[in-house]
């Protein structure tokens, strides 16, 4: 099938891209829990996404710190204006499988950006599956957080918000408000995983072609304010990113 993504889209997804992420080095906490939440490994994480001087590439590094003070660093080479392959939808970003595929691993990874900080969570199902891992990343621009940034408590549970969303033919929409619900009352089926530094997951423990289903990733930016990013999927696959913002009266 022909792509109806017009250029002008393109361009407008590379500019959020490289407005809210490609800013240097994010210094973060990377943690990953097993299925059942058990915390699994725990290490340090530069992510480097640097813009060219004609902001038409992006260079992207992590470097890996472990507990015994060894390193490493991995480049996954650079990103050239206007072709990515995540979705940017304003300060918040998306990119995954799009299908299910029995035999096939699934994953995604689904973040935000807000001035100098920033938080994303990963998660993978198995060839059978079954959700196998799960990892946050916990940043901030310039040096590593402080210990307050990874427990954030909200204020209120009044809150009033606006969504917009994103398809994967990069069609935006225009903001309209909407209603605040717990993740908790998104789905009686699904399991939800609360996270240090206020990134909370809705999503189903077990996965399958065919079926309708999203995953909800919920970061709690500050005690008045919370942003909320849904991958959508129908029985053929990926349809669409909300994002969600809320803040309190």
């Amino acid at each position: 099938m022909k792509s109806t993504i017009t250029t002008d889209d393109r361009l407008k997804n590379w500019d959020n891209f490289a407005s809210y992420h490609a800013l240097g080095d994010w210094y973060g906490y990377l943690i990953r829990h097993s299925s059942e939440g058990e915390v699994i490994d725990f290490l340090k994480c530069i992510r480097s996404f640097n813009l060219s001087q004609d902001r038409s590439e992006i260079y992207h590094q992590n470097r890996y710190i472990y507990a015994d003070g060894k390193s490493r660093s991995k480049s996954f080479g650079s990103y050239k204006k206007p072709l990515v392959e995540a979705l940017y939808l304003d300060n918040s970003f998306s990119w995954g499988s799009t299908h299910i595929t029995p035999g096939s691993s699934f994953g995604f990874e689904t973040g935000f950006r807000l001035e100098n900080r920033g938080s994303s969570a990963v998660l993978m199902y198995d060839e059978s599956g079954k959700n196998s891992r799960l990892t946050i990343h916990i940043e901030q621009l310039g040096s590593f957080p402080n210990e307050a940034s990874l427990a954030i408590k909200e204020s209120s549970n009044k809150w009033k918000g606006y969504l917009k969303y994103l398809t994967p033919d990069l069609v935006m929409s225009d903001a309209e408000a909407c209603e605040y619900k717990p993740l908790d009352e998104l789905s009686d089926r699904y399991q939800i995983f609360a996270a240090c530094g206020g990134i909370s997951i809705c999503y189903p423990r077990q996965i399958e072609s065919g079926i309708e289903m999203f995953f909800a990733v919920d970061w709690l930016v500050a005690p008045t304010r919370r942003q909320r990013a849904i991958r959508h999927y129908d029985r053929s696959g990926f349809t669409l990113l909300t994002l969600q913002t809320f803040t309190t009266d």
